[in-house]
């Protein structure tokens, strides 16, 4: 976390800590002329049940042992070893065996569904019952020692009952407010076409006879874009779904009307935002990110985040 702090300040981020509560739709027109914000991204995991009103979010609590692995008390691991969850009959408490880096082994794991206090101890029943279970998979463990300084890892993951979201607020504001850019006008080097950001009213996506995406003659876009919901998969979707935000950034720059999620077409059942770096699942073209990073640099950003997943024990 501290490199890509790092990072995203050289890239010229300003890092600002504060607390927002509410519905951020209900207040994205006074959010984006405080901070000066062309766009808002919200990637604030399970705090999304309220800044998003998404009341399908919910944690999944996890821990894992770190042990030292430096071949003084059982041979050095340098792989990681699992057990599917159906392998062994319960889907919550599986083998989890991962060198985290040169000296630290990571040892577990565990699913709690709807738990959302951080509260687990190395004594907990659950977590004896993951070191027995590992010890059991895995014998030279039983020699193994706890990291001293950083025993025991544990973290809420931001599930949602209905997939991950990323896409943009699909709720239209009414003509009657003003959203646009705080600076009331787009730079002239958009590297696309772009709309007024005035009212407008597009045919939208037919499904089912109804429309999805449109906005009517009297609403305007928001120019939120969510992206949150990954659970313990964060780091695998990373990438890809920082690829979806981008082009949901340049959508939202335009004031296009958004599109749901759920109606992107695809040609397999794996929804867009779980989109490979590669390319293999959705179309994308990863090829230039440092200019993908330029563009989005172009303007202000809101991004509201906060470390809802957790990385150490994220599988």
């Amino acid at each position: 976390m501290a490199w890509l702090t790092m990072l995203v300040e050289q890239k010229g981020a300003n890092l600002i800590t504060a607390t927002i509560c509410g519905d951020l739709f209900d207040q994205e027109h006074a959010l984006r002329i405080q901070y000066n914000a062309d766009v808002i991204i919200n990637a604030t995991g399970l705090a999304s049940t309220d800044l998003a009103n998404d009341k399908s979010c919910y944690p999944i609590r996890g821990g894992l042992l770190r042990v030292i692995n430096d071949g003084s008390d059982f041979p050095k691991l340098d792989q990681a070893l699992t057990i599917t969850a159906h392998a062994i009959h319960d889907s919550n408490e599986i083998v989890f065996i991962v060198p985290r880096n040169d000296r630290i082994l990571l040892v577990g794991g565990i699913a709690e569904p709807n738990m959302d206090t951080l509260s687990l101890t190395i004594d907990s029943p659950i977590i004896k019952r993951m070191r027995a279970r590992c010890e059991a998979f895995l014998p030279g463990l039983k020699k193994a020692r706890l990291d001293p300084e950083y025993p025991l890892t544990q973290g809420l993951r931001p599930f949602r009952q209905r997939n991950m979201r990323v896409e943009r607020e699909l709720r239209p504001h009414s003509a009657s407010s003003s959203f646009h850019s705080p600076s009331q006008s787009l730079p002239t080097s958009l590297p696309f076409p772009c709309r007024s950001p005035s009212t407008i009213s597009s045919p939208g996506m037919k499904m089912g006879g109804s429309e999805v995406g449109s906005v009517g003659p009297k609403q305007v876009s928001s120019r939120i874009a969510h992206t949150y919901g990954q659970g313990g998969a964060g780091w695998s979707l990373s990438f890809g779904c920082a690829g979806d935000v981008l082009g949901l950034v340049e959508e939202a720059l335009q004031d296009l009307a958004p599109r749901h999620m759920a109606f992107e077409t695809a040609a397999v059942d794996t929804p867009p935002s779980c989109l490979l770096t590669e390319g293999e699942l959705y179309p994308s073209d990863p090829a230039d990110a440092e200019g993908d990073s330029a563009i989005v640099m172009e303007y202000n950003l809101l991004a509201a985040g906060m470390e809802g997943g957790y990385t150490e024990a994220g599988g």
